[in-house]
């Protein structure tokens, strides 16, 4: 039969005791690394607006949930969905193609970044950012983790082609001459293809008021940019016949 000393009690129960000492520190150690309490970052609203030509960029502000405990950060990205175009508008800071990287400073309670239009587009568009990621004891919160920004634009203009006058009159006119000319201005909008202007039956149309012909072709860079003049005279060919 092996007995333990006394001695020997002693030197085991030391040991233990150190070990257990160790132990604890290490975990106290790790306990400080990690934040005791974690917050969530959101944006303040689902949606926002800015009007056309708004004297200031719009404010788009992430509020946090508890003040940061150690340095953190947020990533913002453009949701795919949107409408508007990069060329409409600014973001300030820039947000690239993988995402704004806000950093955020211990003891910060928001995080916040502009937007503002370059009005130069027509209708309305939207842009759509979406919090992707959180870090230094933050997580995306369940709720208000995208925003949608409406940006209004010009009233929309449809393409249009416009004449100064409705009809034109000229009188009486003999048989088998022609009458005096008179002209009008076609006036073109947002086209796309050239303009045609036939001549009813009897008139003629001329651009330069000198050939004359049964139609002429008006370019439409030419309509969009200055109302562009059209001649027209009356061949009067009707003969009078005796009974």
């Amino acid at each position: 039969m092996n007995f333990t000393t006394p001695s020997k009690i002693k030197i085991s129960s030391f040991l233990v005791i150190i070990l257990g000492v160790i132990f604890f520190n290490s975990c106290k150690k790790q306990e400080f690394t990690t934040p005791g309490n974690v917050g969530t970052i959101r944006f303040s609203a689902n949606t926002y607006s800015i009007d056309l030509n708004a004297p200031q960029p719009l404010t788009i502000v992430l509020p946090l949930s508890l003040p940061l405990e150690e340095d953190g950060t947020a990533i913002i990205s453009i949701d795919n969905q949107s409408t508007a175009l990069a060329s409409e508008y600014v973001i300030t800071p820039d947000i690239p193609a993988v995402g704004l990287k806000l950093n955020l400073a211990k003891g910060a309670t928001e995080a916040s970044f502009q937007v503002a239009s370059l009005n130069n587009f027509e209708g309305e568009r939207t842009v759509i950012f979406k919090l992707t990621q959180a870090t230094g004891g933050l997580t995306v919160a369940n709720t208000n983790a995208t925003t949608t920004v409406t940006i209004k634009g010009k009233p929309i203009v449809l393409p249009s082609v416009t004449t100064s006058v409705s009809s034109l009159s000229f009188g009486n006119v003999p048989v088998l001459t022609s009458s005096t000319s008179q002209s009008y201005t076609v006036t073109g909008v947002k086209l796309t293809a050239n303009i045609t202007v036939t001549a009813s039956a009897n008139f003629q149309v001329s651009l330069n008021n000198t050939t004359f012909s049964n139609t002429v072709s008006i370019g439409f860079a030419a309509a969009n940019t200055a109302p562009v003049t059209v001649c027209r005279l009356l061949h009067c060919r009707f003969q009078l016949h005796s009974h």
